[in-house]
């Protein structure tokens, strides 16, 4: 059954009220140790010996998942 408006409204009240300040820090470094792995992945597989190149691989890869989940992080953030 899909969630309903007022479920989403629910569970990001119970969100904000669950999360600590110590819960963020966990997050954060988490979803920074995730990007430095894959930075470090794309860096050996996608053009290995040209840095710049797979610089510029990664945010064009970055930039076409942000537009195609775009709609669902804006959801997620109620923006």
């Amino acid at each position: 059954m899909p969630y309903t408006e007022k479920d989403a409204n629910r569970l990001r009240a119970e969100t904000r009220r669950t999360l600590s300040v110590f819960d963020g820090i966990i997050i954060g470094i988490a979803a920074i140790s995730l990007a430095r792995g894959v930075t470090s992945l794309e860096d050996i597989h996608i053009f290995p010996d040209e840095k710049e190149k797979s610089a510029w691989a990664s945010i064009a890869l970055g930039l076409v998942l942000l537009w195609m989940k775009g709609d669902d992080i804006k959801n997620a953030l109620n923006v």
